[in-house]
């Protein structure tokens, strides 16, 4: 298992790190880690959970291969509500490429929201979207 937690804020990408790695008896850069624009704190082999920034998560979606994909299993947008460009972006990008890998959960989590009308964006064919409230 790999997590990808996409917030919107650098500052909050190392702050999170470091108060999971704190609450696990650990430091910062094992099994939690982050990596915004020049600064990377994560072990390849140890981290599951990396904090990023939603520009980073977007370059790193490069086609065909999808590389940083193939070991990821779960994607959480965090503070979707905000409306960024880039994270609308991302969305777009991430809704493209979910049916290539049918593995990956995407997560998107906000204060006030349309639930509906993201449902009906990501469901494609299926219809088949879990909400929780």
């Amino acid at each position: 298992m790999r997590i990808i937690c996409c917030v919107p804020q650098r500052l909050a990408a190392i702050s999170l790190c470091d108060r999971v790695a704190k609450e696990r008896g650990e430091r910062p850069g094992i099994t939690s880690g982050y990596q915004i624009a020049l600064e990377s704190l994560i072990s390849p082999c140890d981290t599951i959970l990396t904090y990023c920034t939603p520009d980073l998560l977007l370059h790193s979606l490069i086609p065909p291969e999808y590389l940083i994909l193939s070991s990821v299993t779960h994607i959480i947008l965090d503070e979707i509500h905000e409306r960024h460009k880039i994270m609308d972006v991302l969305m777009a990008c991430l809704r493209d490429i979910l049916f290539l890998f049918p593995n990956l959960n995407l997560v998107l989590m906000g204060a006030q929201m349309d639930y509906e009308k993201l449902v009906d964006y990501f469901a494609f064919e299926s219809g088949n979207v879990p909400v929780s409230l």
